[in-house]
């Protein structure tokens, strides 16, 4: 179960900043880890390592790379698609 969170958390963090994935994905998981018998603490600790780790070191976040180049091409979306 804590792999496929991993594996999910390692996947949306490479779309979405890594505190907003934490502000979005906790109310979904404290129901799942309580079911399973986790400590609410480890996997806190646990979940920012994570986010810090794939956020920082494995996946940029795409979209903040591609507003910054947006912003300092001054062009629209449509000339960024590949």
């Amino acid at each position: 179960m804590l792999l496929l969170i991993d594996v999910m958390l390692i996947v949306l963090c490479a779309a979405m900043v890594g505190t907003a994935a934490l502000i979005i994905l906790m109310p979904i998981f404290v129901p799942v880890i309580m079911h399973f018998g986790i400590d609410p603490n480890h996997f806190g600790i646990v979940l920012v390592t994570k986010l810090t780790i794939a956020a920082a070191a494995l996946t940029p976040a795409w979209a903040a790379i591609w507003l910054s180049a947006l912003h300092s091409l001054r062009n629209s979306c449509e000339m960024l698609r590949p």
